[in-house]
């Protein structure tokens, strides 16, 4: 008997889009399983492997886009679509220094700034681990979501996942703006040649690793001056960038993915980043204000 019930798991999965195909892995075994928890020291709960049985991961259907829930991982070889859970987790702890407090199933709307787990530390007697979202922008702040992954599910199905945790919504949605103050806070000074490597490499990395929300950042002739909000988001991404999502948001967006950039407020167009320094701030003085994330930054500014 089916651990979740009557539920038809098949429309859990987007099964048309041809980017989405590269989550899916093939059917899978006793040894993928046992290799996969190897990988991630936790033992899969019979829930997941059943899921897992009816797809090997994939992208959520599009009838059930009121979900933040984006992706469920498969498990499966190594391979160079980066996509398995086994080939993020260790991104994931290393890189994004999330907890280890379980297994990372489902990727959101945010594109890695907040993550589905189970969370190992609480499951019932049937090793079922409650389901929990982490924020990792809010110092990986840990919220209950539901009981275990059967329930999880059929929120998502039942299109309820937001609507039944309206105050995590609220949290996620607003995530950027909540943490304005965080990120307006540390104050470089910078040129134009620095402000150039960092805005490559934030494009570079963001369509490398197919991230929507890849750079947000304010600029100033002088600290004395108003500021300039700029952010960076890649369009070709499986899901928007919640800070295009904000309806007051008036600043510049750099499209990662495209060869022009636009600034739909001033109808400016720039077709590369040096275009963009050159017109934008034509009139900056040689060493200008930078506000942004101090671990994106360091490596790249001199702070004041």
């Amino acid at each position: 008997m089916s651990l979740f019930g009557d539920i038809d798991l098949t429309k859990l999965f987007d099964h048309d889009s041809e980017y989405g195909k590269s989550y899916v892995f093939g059917e899978i075994t006793d040894e993928m399983i046992a290799r996969a928890e190897q990988t991630l020291g936790y033992k899969m709960p019979a829930s997941y492997i059943e899921l897992l049985k009816v797809q090997n991961g994939g992208m959520i259907s599009d009838e059930l886009d009121e979900s933040w829930l984006t992706t469920i991982y498969g498990i499966g070889p190594t391979a160079d679509t980066f996509n398995s859970l086994e080939e993020r987790f260790e991104n994931w702890k290393e890189e994004w220094e999330y907890p280890d407090i379980g297994i990372p199933f489902g990727e959101t709307q945010s594109a890695g700034h907040d993550m589905y787990y189970m969370d190992f530390r609480s499951a019932d007697e049937n090793g079922e681990p409650r389901i929990v979202r982490i924020v990792n922008e809010m110092d990986n702040e840990v919220y209950f979501v539901a009981d275990n992954l059967v329930e999880f599910i059929k929120l998502i199905i039942a299109n309820q996942e937001i609507e039944e945790n309206v105050w995590i919504k609220e949290i996620v949605m607003g995530l950027f703006s909540k943490i304005k103050d965080f990120l307006r806070g540390p104050i470089y000074r910078i040129n134009r040649e620095v402000l150039a490597d960092y805005m490559n490499n934030e494009i570079q990395f963001s369509v490398e690793n197919n991230l929507s929300a890849c750079g947000e950042f304010y600029l100033s002739p002088s600290e004395d001056e108003p500021e300039e909000h700029i952010i960076i988001t890649n369009n070709d991404a499986p899901c928007k960038c919640p800070m295009e999502s904000e309806k007051d948001f008036t600043g510049i967006t750099i499209y990662a993915n495209r060869s022009s950039y636009y600034n739909p407020e001033k109808d400016e167009i720039y077709r590369t980043v040096d275009e963009f320094i050159r017109f934008k701030l034509n009139e900056f003085p040689e060493w200008f204000i930078f506000r942004g994330e101090t671990s994106d930054l360091d490596k790249y500014m001199i702070k004041k």
